[in-house]
């Protein structure tokens, strides 16, 4: 570690990042570290800890694709794909019981059902400032042609 108070660890299987994240207390020269999966910002979401995770690309996915795929990652509260009116928005949210749920699954790519989805930390609305998501429509497009998603990734309290 530097004097930023921060260090990385790169981990060559990421089963053992996984289990290097389940122990939820780690020192190191008797100071307590905070362990977090490293995600490039752009696929962050925030850097707090959270039980909730936005789920994008997620297509005609059910709820119950969603809790049988992410179930091998720890004991959901609640996962469900957003829909308006029956038809999927393309992004739903997964609610852990713990936070390092989450991070588990920020370590890897997710397949479901052959499709591939993006996660990142859910953000709640009121963390990111109404004026940013008003001016979007509370979307964010993602790239030339690409499908809008939800501006980094909110859901409501």
């Amino acid at each position: 570690m530097d004097r930023k108070g921060y260090g990385f660890v790169t981990f060559a299987d990421p089963k053992d990042a996984m289990k290097f994240l389940e122990t939820r207390v780690h020192e190191l020269k008797g100071r307590r570290l905070d362990a977090k999966a490293a995600v490039p910002k752009a696929h962050l979401g925030t850097a707090k800890l959270t039980k909730k995770m936005f789920v994008g690309g997620t297509g005609d996915l059910t709820d119950e694709d969603f809790k049988e795929h992410f179930s091998q990652y720890g004991d959901i509260e609640d996962a469900a794909v957003v829909r308006r009116e029956g038809m999927s928005r393309g992004f739903g949210f997964v609610t852990f019981a713990d936070e390092i749920s989450v991070e588990k699954c920020l370590l890897v790519n997710h397949f479901i059902k052959g499709r591939k989805v993006e996660l990142k930390r859910a953000v709640p609305k009121e963390d990111l400032g109404a004026a940013a998501v008003a001016a979007a429509g509370g979307l964010q497009a993602v790239g030339p042609g690409a499908m809008a998603a939800p501006l980094a990734a909110a859901y409501p309290p």
